[in-house]
């Protein structure tokens, strides 16, 4: 599957420090409301009250999910394990 990322010499996870990491918890705890809606955002008020930082962060986490689903069953735990060690 091609990101548009080119080849890495390390695993992509070394590349995810603990903001960036924190930023998956919030996306992946927005999307898993379990309900088939997303769940409450992380700061008060509604969309627009959001960073616009972290708006555009979980557009493109969801959009690289959805590449990932699309070429196989993604399982979206798999975002859970990804911590920088």
């Amino acid at each position: 599957m091609e990101l548009g990322l080119g080849p890495f010499r390390v695993h992509p996870s070394a590349l995810i420090g603990d903001e960036e990491s924190g930023v998956v918890d919030l996306w992946r705890d927005w999307r898993g409301s379990g309900m088939g809606t997303p769940g409450h955002l992380p700061f008060a008020g509604g969309a627009a009250d959001q960073p616009a930082l972290l708006v555009d962060a979980f557009r493109l986490l969801d959009w690289a999910a959805e590449q990932l689903k699309e070429k196989e069953d993604f399982d979206y735990e798999v975002l859970r394990r990804v911590r920088r060690s």
